[in-house]
C-alpha cells in the first residue's frame, strides 16, 4: 500500500511540474518586444555545384574534401534601440561569416586543441551591423570528420539580443527544470549517501546520486540557452560527449547490488566494457585518431546492453533475493523508453529536436525520484531502528531507578581499561555507600528509601559526572570511575558536595547521609587492588562518620 501512494505521489508531482513548464511557456515578460526573425530559406551549394534553394534545418551527407557555402538576404531591420545578432549553430563544422563579401566572424582549426578533429557542436552569436537588413550573408562551412558521416545544420535566427536569449530560455524552460531536478536529487543522493546506516545502502546511494550529477551535466549541455552562455564551445563538446559515455557506469554498479549473485560475473565484464568504452574513446580523441562524435554509436550499444542487462537479470532474479524487485523493473522502464525515442529521433531525424536527450531525462527523472524516495524511507527506518537500539541498550545498561549505570556498565568499564596497555596516569575510583537505609526503609518505607537513594545518585553525579561514570551497583552502594581530576580537586568537590548536602538537611524531611571514599591507581596497582583500597577507605570514613554523630 505504502509503495503505491509513493508511485502515485510521485506521478502527481511529475503531472504538475510538466503542466507547469508547458503552460507557463507561452508568456512573457512585457520589455521583450525586440524582433526576432527565423531565416528559414537560404542558398546551399559546395564547391564544385550550382546552388540550391533549401530551408533550414538542413540535412546532408558529406562527400570528399570540400567546403560549402550558405547565404541569404537578410530579411531582418532592426530597430535602433535593438542590438541585432545572428545565431548560427553548425554541428562538427568550421565556419566563415560574411556580410557583402566582408568577413565579420570565423571559427577555425586555430580556434581548437591541435589533437581535436572536431570543433564539436559549433555555435556563435554574431554581432551583425545596425543596417544589416537588405543584405547577403554568407557562411562557409569545413566539415570536419570524414566522409558518409550526415551533417545537420539548424535554422539561423535574427534578432535582437535580448529577444533571442528570452525566446531560447524559454524553449529550453520544460528542460532546463528536469535538468535542475536532476542536479538537485544527485547531490542530495550523495550527501545523504553518508547518512545512510547500512554499507551496502551507502554504496546504492551514492551510486545513483552519481548517476544523477552525470546525466545532469550531460544535459546542462544539450540546452542551447545553456551554450549561449558559455563561450568555450569546445569544454562544453568534451562535456557532451565524455559526459553521456560516463552515464551507463554508475547505473550498472547500482543495479550489480540488486540482482540475484550469479549475474555479478556478467555485471563486472558489462562495467568493465562501460570504463573501458569511455577510456578509449577519450584516448583517441586526445591522440587525434577519432573524434568522439565517430564513436557515438559505440556508446549507444553500450546504453542498450546496459538497459537490456538490467531488465533481464532483474525479471530473472527471485523475489526472496530482492524483495523491490517490482519497483526497481518499473523505475528502470521508463529510461528504457526514453533512451528508445531518443534513439529513434536521433537516427531516423523525423523530428525537429529542441534536446538529444529529452525523453532521457524525463526517464532518468522519474527513476531517480522513486529511489529517492526509497533512501529517505531506508534512513528514516535505520533512524527509528536506532533510537529503539538505544532504548533497549539503556535498559541493558542503566539503573531503572536512579538513571546512573548499573553494574553491567561499571564491568564492561573496568574490563576496557584492564585491556588497554597503559591505563589513563590520573585514574581515580571512588566508592559511596548510603547510611542508614535500612533504618529508612523501616520507619518511612521503601518509597522514602527509594527517594533517599536517587537524592545520592543525583549529587554523585553532578559533582562527579563531568569527570567520569557514576555507577549505581547495589541497593545502596555507588561507584565512581574518574579521569581528568587530581586527587585534591576530587577532595574539593567531595567537601563543597558535603556542604551542599548539610544545606539540603536543614529543610529535608529525611537527612541525606553516605560516606566516600576514593584511591587513585598506580603503575604497580591492578584495578581490583585499588578498588579495594577505595572500598576500604569509604568503610574509615562511614565508620568516622557514625563515631561523630
Amino acid at each position: 500500500m505504502k509503495k503505491r501512494i509513493h508511485f502515485i505521489l510521485i506521478f502527481i508531482t511529475l503531472a504538475m511540474l510538466l503542466s507547469a513548464c508547458f503552460i507557463s511557456s507561452g508568456y512573457y515578460l512585457p520589455h521583450f518586444e525586440g524582433q526576432i526573425k527565423d531565416e528559414r530559406s537560404w542558398k546551399f551549394a559546395d564547391e564544385n555545384s550550382r546552388p540550391e534553394n533549401i530551408e533550414l534545418p538542413y540535412s546532408f551527407s558529406y562527400e570528399g574534401d570540400k567546403t560549402y557555402t550558405l547565404s541569404t538576404v537578410i530579411d531582418y531591420y532592426p530597430a535602433e534601440t535593438e542590438a541585432p545578432y545572428a545565431f548560427i549553430d553548425m554541428n562538427h563544422m568550421y565556419f566563415s561569416v560574411f556580410i557583402d563579401n566582408k568577413q565579420i566572424y570565423k571559427y577555425t582549426k586555430e580556434d581548437t586543441p591541435s589533437y581535436s578533429k572536431s570543433p564539436g557542436n559549433a555555435y556563435a552569436m554574431i554581432p551583425l551591423p545596425q543596417d544589416c537588413g537588405g543584405r547577403t550573408l554568407t557562411v562557409k562551412l569545413t566539415p570536419t570528420l570524414e566522409s558518409g558521416i550526415k551533417y545537420r545544420i539548424d535554422k539561423a535566427v535574427f534578432g535582437d539580443y535580448a529577444a533571442v536569449m528570452h525566446r531560447y530560455f524559454w524553449l529550453g524552460v520544460t528542460h532546463n527544470i528536469i535538468v535542475i531536478c536532476i542536479l538537485f536529487v544527485g547531490v542530495m543522493l550523495i550527501v545523504l549517501s553518508r547518512l545512510v546506516p547500512r554499507e551496502g545502502s551507502k554504496g546504492d546511494t551514492f551510486n545513483i546520486g552519481m548517476f544523477a550529477l552525470t546525466v545532469g551535466l550531460y544535459s546542462l549541455s544539450e540546452n542551447r540557452f545553456n551554450l549561449y552562455m558559455i563561450s568555450n564551445t569546445y569544454l562544453t563538446y568534451l562535456v557532451n560527449f565524455i559526459g553521456f559515455a560516463a552515464i551507463p557506469i554508475p547505473i550498472t554498479a547500482f543495479f550489480k547490488n540488486k540482482v540475484h549473485q550469479k549475474f555479478t560475473g556478467t555485471y563486472n565484464c558489462v562495467t568493465a566494457a562501460l570504463c573501458l568504452n569511455l577510456a578509449v574513446q577519450t584516448a583517441l580523441h586526445f591522440l587525434g585518431i577519432m573524434d568522439l562524435r565517430q564513436l557515438l554509436f559505440v556508446t549507444h550499444i553500450c546504453y542498450g546492453v546496459s538497459i537490456i542487462l538490467i531488465i533481464v537479470t532483474l525479471a530473472l532474479t527471485p523475489k526472496s533475493c530482492n524483495s523491490d524487485k517490482k519497483s526497481l523493473i518499473i523505475s528502470v522502464i521508463p529510461v528504457a523508453a526514453g533512451l528508445a525515442i531518443d534513439a529513434a529521433i536521433h537516427y531516423s531525424g523525423m523530428i525537429e529536436r529542441v534536446s538529444n536527450t529529452f525523453f532521457l531525462q524525463l526517464g532518468v527523472l522519474f527513476f531517480l525520484i522513486i529511489q529517492a524516495v526509497r533512501v529517505l524511507s531506508d534512513i528514516l527506518n535505520a533512524y527509528k531502528e536506532n533510537i529503539k537500539s538505544d532504548f533497549y541498550k539503556s535498559l541493558a545498561f542503566k539503573d531503572g531507578l536512579t538513571g546512573l549505570f548499573n553494574r553491567t556498565a561499571l564491568n564492561n568499564e573496568l574490563n576496557r581499561l584492564a585491556a588497554m596497555r597503559i591505563p589513563p596516569e590520573d585514574l581515580i575510583f571512588l566508592c559511596a555507600d548510603i547510611n542508614n537505609l535500612k533504618q529508612v526503609n523501616d520507619k518511612y518505607g521503601h518509597e522514602a528509601g527509594d527517594s533517599i537513594i536517587c537524592q545520592t545518585a543525583d549529587f554523585l553525579n553532578i559533582y562527579l559526572g563531568k569527570f567520569g561514570g557514576v555507577y549505581r551497583i547495589g541497593g545502596d552502594e555507588f561507584t565512581a570511575v574518574l579521569t581528568g581530576i587530581s586527587e585534591s580537586e576530587l577532595q574539593n568537590r567531595i567537601d563543597s558536595m558535603y556542604n551542599k548536602i548539610t544545606e539540603y538537611n536543614r529543610s529535608a524531611p529525611i537527612q541525606l547521609d553516605f560516606a566516600v571514599g576514593f584511591e587513585k591507581l598506580s603503575k604497580s596497582d591492578t584495578i581490583s587492588d585499588c578498588m579495594n583500597r577505595a572500598d576500604k577507605k569509604m568503610y574509615v570514613n562511614k565508620r568516622l562518620k557514625k563515631e561523630n554523630r
